[in-house]
């Protein structure tokens, strides 16, 4: 019987390591809400540049004022999608949103200050994959994360702007403002989004591959991914980079 009490010992010694393990959990997941919420504040409050506005009126000119707007509104959208998913890549279901992007990240000072706040380092803007499995799952990615932030109560201003239907913005947006050349999607392709990206996290063991860059905060995105309005939901929405 003198096991007992080194046992008990023992057992109390376990005991007493889980719950200091737990707490850690807890206190890590806590830190990550609050900074989450930070970042979010911040691009929900974030003012983009005029000259930014005026550099798309001019990329885009078939839109007035009020489409403009709505542009920029689902580039922040997009934006706070990015941040709740770090090292998770994304797909850009709008050309609208890809064209304001690139725009802003030509403004190299204000871009740079943007991302230090919005996502704790730079956020790259990365050509599409060649391969249609890999542009779906992230499309996939994207609209979950779309959906997750629409339910989330984060970001309530932008979601009011954007209305009850926040989650799927980015994939109307070019078909309601009737953008040229913009991506459409029908919805059969939001289902082979979402099994690429159960593929895909399920060949990655659980997270979506790709999703890191070699410098930065970790994340990175594919852009310029989408529906060809035809029902097969992977075509090439052009090149990009340039």
């Amino acid at each position: 019987m003198s096991w007992i009490i080194p046992g008990l010992v023992l057992f109390g010694l376990l005991i007493w390591g889980l719950s200091r393990l737990a707490r850690y959990f807890r206190h890590r997941s806590a830190l990550h809400q609050r900074k989450l919420a930070e970042r979010i504040v911040f691009i929900e409050r974030y003012r983009f540049p005029i000259v930014l506005r005026n550099r798309l009126a001019e990329a885009l000119s078939t839109l007035d004022a009020a489409g403009l707007d709505r542009v920029l509104e689902n580039l922040r959208l997009f934006f706070m999608l990015v941040a709740t998913r770090p090292g998770v890549t994304l797909g850009m279901p709008s050309r609208a949103v890809d064209i304001a992007w690139h725009e802003f990240i030509l403004l190299t000072r204000e871009y740079t200050a943007f991302c230090d706040q919005a996502f704790g380092g730079y956020l790259h803007h990365t050509p599409q994959s060649g391969r249609t499995f890999e542009r779906n799952a992230a499309l996939g990615e994207t609209h979950q994360a779309g959906i997750a932030f629409a339910r989330s109560g984060l970001g309530a201003g932008v979601t009011l702007a954007l209305g009850a239907g926040a989650g799927a913005a980015l994939f109307e947006l070019d078909r309601a403002l009737a953008v040229p050349g913009g991506y459409q999607f029908q919805d059969g392709d939001f289902q082979r989004f979402e099994l690429a990206r159960l593929a895909q996290r399920e060949a990655s063991g659980g997270t979506s591959s790709g999703g890191e860059s070699s410098t930065g905060s970790g994340r990175t995105t594919e852009s310029e991914a989408s529906g060809d309005g035809g029902g097969d939901g992977g075509g090439c929405g052009g090149g990009c980079g340039s």
